[in-house]
């Protein structure tokens, strides 16, 4: 073997050990919510969402008028609706084995 070829062949070998010493020091990561729980927390997190679209729906629905005002608590109410519903599906999602 010619020069070239024995030091990139030390070179691999300090790489490759350098390389798995840093994988040994870094230490696993652990999920904040334990994974059990997702079914649980996915199901509430949903079953809260939809709460809140049924009430969006019923609220718009049942205005008399179409002069009323009633941006603010329509976007309060629409806003809760699809944070519960986004992490629900988030959840249910982990809940499949779908890791996103």
């Amino acid at each position: 073997m010619d020069v070239g070829t024995t030091e990139l062949m030390n070179y691999s070998q300090d790489f490759s050990s350098f390389v798995h010493e840093i994988m040994e020091a870094m230490q696993r990561y652990v999920s904040p919510v334990n994974p059990a729980v997702f079914p649980h927390l996915a199901t509430v997190l949903l079953i809260i969402g939809t709460f809140f679209t049924a009430w969006f729906f019923v609220f718009v629905v049942s205005r008399k008028s179409t002069k009323e005002s009633t941006l603010i608590k329509e976007l309060l109410i629409s806003l809760c609706a699809s944070i519960f519903l986004g992490f629900g599906i988030v959840f249910l999602l982990l809940t499949v084995g779908i890791y996103v």
